[in-house]
């Protein structure tokens, strides 16, 4: 699935969204990522953080800001919510950005397969 997430603050910078969005059209498979419009992704998922929770979270770490983001209507895999988490961290970071794009194709991850977490 390509998915797009828009990580912002809003304009008083008391709370983070994470808007998450995908291409569900089929006819769009063909086409290359990099040429996909704004308009060829439908949103899935809105999810709103108080910012305070969100600063305290990077305070103790990436793990603990993974589990803050995480609920039970968004809930990426490890690995985009690790790139998710640190886009976070840069936002807040960086007072002069509104917003940061994240941009994710996991057909990577159907070929290549699941990785073996232990042998028996």
């Amino acid at each position: 699935m390509r998915q797009r997430f828009q990580i912002s603050m809003d304009a008083t910078g008391a709370r983070l969204s994470i808007r998450e969005f995908a291409v569900v059209d089929s006819h769009l498979n063909l086409v290359q990522f990099s040429s996909l419009q704004e308009k060829s992704f439908c949103l899935l998922c809105e999810s709103a953080y108080d910012n305070v929770t969100i600063a305290d979270s990077i305070a103790v770490g990436l793990g603990k800001l993974i589990t803050t983001l995480r609920t039970r209507n968004f809930f990426p895999n490890r690995q985009l919510a690790t790139k998710i988490a640190e886009a976070v961290v840069e936002l807040c970071a960086s007072p002069s950005d509104d917003k940061i794009d994240l941009y994710f194709d996991d057909k990577g991850l159907m070929t290549r397969g699941l990785p073996v977490l232990a042998e028996v």
